[in-house]
């Protein structure tokens, strides 16, 4: 895997405790050693020349040259010290000079107890027992057993090909490796496993195979996505593998219990509601026009703690409890299935943390450019669809603590932030944050916090926190607002609507509408991935919800079949692309709204049918700069002014008549297949008004100038 420092030490923090060592219960029979030697894919090269070097040492001599590079050359010191420099030639000169040269005592006496030189000391200490050790690794049942404990973790019968494991035993620390080709085991640490090196060498077998069979060759990452990758990968590397080993030995009371590395994992799994909410605001990003996917990736390795072990095991169990080893196994080398699959299992147990649904677009945005077969049925599973309230309910329970002077627990708190609106809200606008929300709320609602709110006041009061004093006055009419739409049968219909503006493409995806609720400002955001309400925006307008909700899902649609790229565009190709963009996407909606009759009751339907009548001049006008924009090149900065002029906010006139003219002429199959393409919008118009007549077009200077932008900024190939 990409930078594989992260995950190859997933095993380092389990370390021996005292000097004892138990042995592991393999019968063996001493005269078959020799058969066992090449029967075992064990390697013991670089401990045969290990026990060779410290005999010349203890007679007081310096080996030769030779030997020390025969040493440095054995399987498991080339392959770690090519990625670990510090684990070279003056290394295992220095320990095993000191430790074993008679001439060195007195040094050693000053230096016994730092660092690498008190581990080497362990082989003089524990030598016979060392010896016998490797003598019973060299048993065929070790792997045999090992085996055993990890088929489960596989699909049936995928390891009957892949062969032995090879696994390399040397001394460098109270650590393993795995990763770098082959298995390297720390001998003195395999051997202060006692009973538990089986399973621990099984938990590294299992990266030593799924490796081999990653879903997506990791050689093919580009660079900027390669830590996000990296973070997904490790946790379910090392939540699988964690199944193997760690409930004998951490939990349930097993022999490391106590330690200092089972404590902090069993705080870390604690904290995964934390850790999977930062996760998921970073992910979120993904979503976003011009996301930074290098920083999205570093924040990412910076949140997941113990290179992904706690995490990983905690979604592991999850998926085990409630859907079974089945998708679990089949998905065994796809992190981003993983992913999907913990989702659902969250969405099926709401104790669980979950990932919102702009998290697992994110997530299938990426898994779609590198792994040939993505996962589309498991990611469409992994999200949410209808309405959400979950906020509401939590902001009940808040309140009714503040107003009896009482502080929420965290837990509280957190339950309520992490609804999947908030999380929208939070990535995409920096001017909201939970801090400021809570401070708001609890300002509003605790008695004993009613000076300060006066204090507030008297110097004008902010806007939000006036909005949150309207919310208190008026929750019984909230609540009442709320009841209209909860059966979710408006927003169902509305989507089932929506539905028939769709392209072919798009009923193929995974996209899955949702409403959040939840409390900010008297207002709501349609442009995200899910669709963000404040509960009062429904008391104060309430007749525009259905055209809201109607905009929501055209948009966030659309931009799943756009096709074209934000980060790809000049400042000059985004402002034609976008003007031309909101017209197609404002114009199917006013469509929709005309049908259902939803558009006419709105505030705004005055001035609209007012710019009805003036569409004709509209398009001149739009015409006027789409003709001199090759010619002129600064003609484009009047493009959004000329725009905003057929937006009605909401609404917008000239996208109507474009979406009707081609409703009527060509139908709503050809219609709906322009849908999230502004330049097919913008050319079936033109044939329609040519073929009906009576209509203003475009003229050629400007259509040329649209087939240009399309050459210049559409993908070769559309996803």
């Amino acid at each position: 895997m990409l930078l594989l420092f992260f995950f190859l030490t997933g095993i380092s923090h389990i370390q021996a405790e005292g000097s004892g060592s138990a042995q592991i219960a393999i019968p063996v029979h001493k005269e078959n050693i020799e058969t066992t030697v090449h029967t075992s894919c064990f390697d013991f090269s670089a401990m045969d020349k290990i026990w060779g070097i410290i005999s010349i040492l203890e007679r007081d001599e310096e080996p030769s040259e030779d030997a020390w590079t025969a040493l440095i050359r054995t399987p498991g010191y080339a392959a770690l010290i090519s990625h670990e420099h510090h684990y070279g030639l003056d290394f295992l000169k220095r320990n095993l000079r000191l430790i074993f040269k008679p001439s060195r005592a007195e040094e050693l006496k000053k230096v016994a107890h730092d660092g690498s030189v008190g581990h080497f000391i362990g082989l003089k200490e524990k030598r016979a027992a060392l010896k016998d050790f490797q003598v019973r690794l060299q048993n065929p049942s070790v792997q045999a057993k090992a085996m055993e404990l990890l088929e489960p973790w596989f699909p049936s019968g995928s390891l009957d090909d892949k062969g032995k494991v090879p696994a390399s035993f040397i001394v460098f620390d109270k650590d393993a490796r795995g990763g770098y080709g082959l298995l390297i085991f720390d001998i003195l640490y395999a051997l202060d496993q006692g009973e538990e090196f089986i399973p621990l060498f099984a938990h590294e077998a299992f990266h030593y195979y799924r490796d081999k069979s990653l879903a997506y060759d990791d050689g093919n990452v580009l660079m900027p996505h390669q830590y996000i990758l990296m973070s997904i990968d490790m946790i379910q590397n090392e939540g699988i593998a964690d199944q193997i080993d760690k409930p004998g030995s951490l939990f349930k009371g097993g022999s490391r219990f106590e330690s200092s590395y089972a404590r902090r994992y069993r705080d870390n799994m604690a904290e995964t509601p934390h850790i999977l909410g930062a996760l998921d605001d970073e992910l979120c990003q993904l979503m976003g026009s011009n996301p930074d996917y290098h920083e999205i990736g570093r924040n990412m390795i910076s949140a997941i703690p113990m290179s992904g072990h706690p995490t990983g095991y905690f979604m592991t169990q999850a998926i085990l409890k409630t859907l079974g080893t089945r998708e679990l196994t089949r998905t065994f080398n796809n992190p981003f299935a993983f992913f999907y699959l913990y989702n659902t299992a969250a969405t099926k147990d709401k104790s669980l943390p979950r990932l919102s649904n702009a998290a697992i677009l994110g997530l299938h945005k990426l898994e779609k450019k590198y792994v040939s077969l993505p996962e589309k049925k498991l990611a469409a599973t992994a999200m949410d669809s209808g309405i959400d309230l979950s906020a509401l309910e939590d902001f009940r329970r808040i309140v009714a603590l503040l107003e009896k002077d009482k502080t929420p627990q965290s837990m509280l708190w957190d339950k309520f932030f992490r609804n999947p609106g908030y999380r929208a809200l939070f990535v995409n606008e920096t001017s909201y944050s939970r801090e400021k929300i809570l401070d708001l709320i609890t300002l509003v609602f605790k008695p004993s916090r009613e000076a300060d709110l006066n204090r507030a006041l008297e110097e004008g009061g902010s806007y939000s926190l006036n909005h949150f004093i309207r919310h208190k006055k008026e929750m019984k009419a909230v609540l009442k607002a709320i009841e209209q739409v909860k059966d979710g049968q408006i927003f169902k219909k509305t989507f089932d609507r929506v539905k028939t503006l769709w392209p072919q493409q798009l009923k193929q995806d995974i996209f899955h509408p949702s409403l959040s609720f939840v409390y900010f400002a008297n207002d709501l955001r349609y442009g995200y991935p899910v669709m963000v309400v404040d509960p009062m925006w429904l008391v104060n307008s309430p007749k525009s919800f259905s055209y809201y909700l109607k905009l929501y899902l055209l948009w966030t649609s659309a931009n799943r079949v756009r096709p074209f790229n934000e980060e790809n565009l000049s400042q000059r190709q985004y402002v034609f692309l976008d003007g031309l963009d909101r017209i197609q996407r404002f114009g199917l909606c006013d469509l929709l709204a005309f049908e259902d009759g939803s558009l006419e009751k709105m505030k705004v339907f005055a001035r609209y049918e007012t710019n009805l009548s003036e569409v004709a001049h509209f398009i001149e006008e739009m015409d006027e700069v789409l003709a001199h924009a090759s010619g002129s090149p600064d003609i484009w900065k009047q493009f959004p002014v000329t725009v905003n002029k057929f937006i009605t906010r909401p609404g917008c006139p000239l996208g109507y008549v474009m979406a009707r003219t081609i409703l009527d002429i060509l139908g709503r199959e050809a219609l709906a297949e322009s849908t999230g393409d502004p330049i097919a919008f913008t050319r079936l118009y033109q044939k329609s008004a040519l073929k009906k007549g009576g209509l203003p077009v475009f003229s050629s200077e400007s259509m040329k100038y649209i087939s240009l932008l399309e050459s210049k900024c559409y993908y070769l190939n559309r996803e």
